[in-house]
């Protein structure tokens, strides 16, 4: 509450901030609002198999079909498992 407090942030639910202290994962649209209730992932950037010191891996949808590469699908399915 203290950092909060020092950049004078305004809460009207606190129930709001404190669940979105215990989430691991945050998606959000462009306006950075949460709109229609459901989303599609756009880009994906995971860490390297051997941890986020080595890098940063990051999957694009195909701009023409909207999709994930197929050669991609076998690792993102390991991701989100």
């Amino acid at each position: 509450s203290e950092q909060m407090a020092k950049k004078f942030v305004l809460v009207r639910k606190i129930d709001a901030v404190e669940t979105l202290g215990c989430v691991s994962v945050f998606c959000s649209d462009k306006t950075g609002t949460l709109t229609k209730g459901e989303m599609t992932v756009q880009d994906l950037v995971v860490p390297m198999p051997g941890g986020p010191g080595e890098g940063l891996q990051v999957f694009n949808r195909e701009a023409g079909t909207q999709t994930f590469a197929a050669k991609h699908r076998e690792t993102l399915a390991d991701i989100a498992l």
